[in-house]
């Protein structure tokens, strides 16, 4: 498998989960060959406070559930 079809697999799998929790399409958060946009994500979506990472500000927010799925959507 390559990475593209790889990373439409991923969309695939996650996209149900991804728009319950976070109320936005994890397609537009997914480049074809570079996989899931974290820094896209925190940036634009996330945006934690100061002194926060990004992992801190969605387990606060979003809970464990989602901070795991951003974290194997990162190693995909």
């Amino acid at each position: 498998m390559d990475i593209m079809e790889r990373n439409r697999e991923s969309v695939k799998t996650h996209h149900v989960e991804f728009k319950r929790i976070f109320g936005t399409f994890l397609h537009q958060w997914v480049d074809p060959l570079f996989g899931f946009d974290v820094i896209a994500f925190d940036e634009k979506f996330i945006q934690p406070p100061d002194g926060e990472s990004t992992a801190q500000t969605i387990e606060r927010v979003y809970g464990i559930e989602a901070r795991v799925l951003v974290e194997t959507l990162i190693h995909v």
